[in-house]
């Protein structure tokens, strides 16, 4: 029996990430233009774009899991 492929959903909301979040991966986009950002890699190293450093302009540690809606220094993306 062939097995059918796995077709992700919509359903699940999209991670809202700052814009102003980088990583080494941050500089390059998904052919469907996704930022390549995962919030479970051990291994990587995050910055601010305004602050150019590992913390935010809030003084916060900036990461894929608390660079988010509810920092008052979040930039959405267009």
């Amino acid at each position: 029996m062939a097995r059918e492929p796995i077709i992700p959903t919509s359903a699940a909301p999209a991670a809202q990430f700052c814009a102003l979040l980088r990583t080494k991966f941050s500089y390059f986009r998904a052919p469907g233009g996704a930022r390549l950002i995962d919030p479970a890699s051990a291994t990587a190293c995050y910055s601010c774009l305004r602050t150019q450093r590992p913390f935010g302009p809030d003084d916060r540690p900036v990461d894929a899991a608390s660079c988010g809606l509810a920092r008052s220094c979040f930039v959405a993306e267009d």
